[in-house]
């Protein structure tokens, strides 16, 4: 499985930095939707699609929570 690099922690660190944990929670979610719903329609992988879509609801539960910790470090919606 390949690792991360510090680079691309660093960028997500910055991206974190910039607009909180929230908004960083509901890219993700979109990112992974939009990957369902490419599977879904030009490879016709429901499977995988499903996967997709479930990675997307389970940060999507995230994103209340971080808003409070988000209010709580001063990132402001």
């Amino acid at each position: 499985m390949p690792q991360i690099t510090q680079d691309e922690v660093n960028t997500i660190e910055s991206i974190i930095d910039r607009v909180g944990m929230a908004e960083f929670a509901e890219t993700v979610t979109a990112i992974a939707h939009g990957k369902a719903e490419h599977l879904e329609s030009n490879w016709q992988d429901k499977g995988m699609a499903r996967v997709w879509n479930r990675i997307a609801r389970r940060f999507d539960k995230l994103v209340p929570s971080l808003e409070l910790s988000d209010d709580v470090l001063g990132f402001r919606r």
